[in-house]
This record gives C-alpha cells, structure tokens and sequence, in this order.
C-alpha cells in the first residue's frame, strides 16, 4: 500500500482502489515502469466485468495528466486482446520482473 500511496505522488501518476458496491474490487493506476507510463488494473475475479469502464476512465486520466502515450501489459500466457490490438500504436514482447509479457502502445486522445 505505501508503495502505492509513492506512484500516487510521483507526477505524472495516479492510483486508486475500485470500489463495487461497497466492497473493495480492485486498484488501478497509472504509473511509471521503465520510463514509461503504464496502465495497470487488478480486479478481483467476481468483479471483472468492470475493467472496460476502468480502462476508459484511466484513458482520461492519462488525458488529464498529458500524457501522449500509455502502456498495458499483459503477461504473455494471457490471450490476445483484439480490442486493445485494433486501438494500439504498436504491439510487442517485452520482458518485466524476468517475465514475457505482451505491451500495447497506446495513443492517448
């Protein structure tokens, strides 16, 4: 948690928990890997149906903050997004914390 709160003040960056009806889903942010600033969101299992909402408010977000680009990783054993591929600026394998993972380029609009 602490090490959120510290994105969180990093300029640039923003992070906050997801909250579902009272209850604690998730946390999403933008924050800062590699130089880069990248879109992360964590939802519990039961509460998946809510990404698609998430990533458009972090879209905005990232808008409200200037940022030209942002970046969403996937780990590579998770299937591709369609979605995400027809909207990126690019697509590639990258490598982060020793694991392959799939990163979408996106323009912010």
């Amino acid at each position: 948690m602490n090490s959120k709160v510290e994105v969180n003040a990093t300029s640039g960056c923003k992070v906050r928990g997801i909250v579902c009806e009272g209850e604690l889903a998730g946390w999403c942010g933008i924050q800062l890997e590699d130089e880069k600033y990248e879109i992360a969101i964590i939802i519990d299992d039961k509460f998946w149906g809510l990404g698609k909402q998430v990533f458009q408010d972090m879209m905005c977000w990232a808008k409200e903050l200037n940022h030209d680009d942002v970046y969403i990783n996937f780990l590579h054993t998770r299937p591709d997004y369609k979605f995400l591929k027809k909207i990126s600026k690019s697509v590639s394998e990258i490598e982060l914390f020793g694991s392959k993972f799939t990163s979408y380029q996106l323009t912010v609009k």
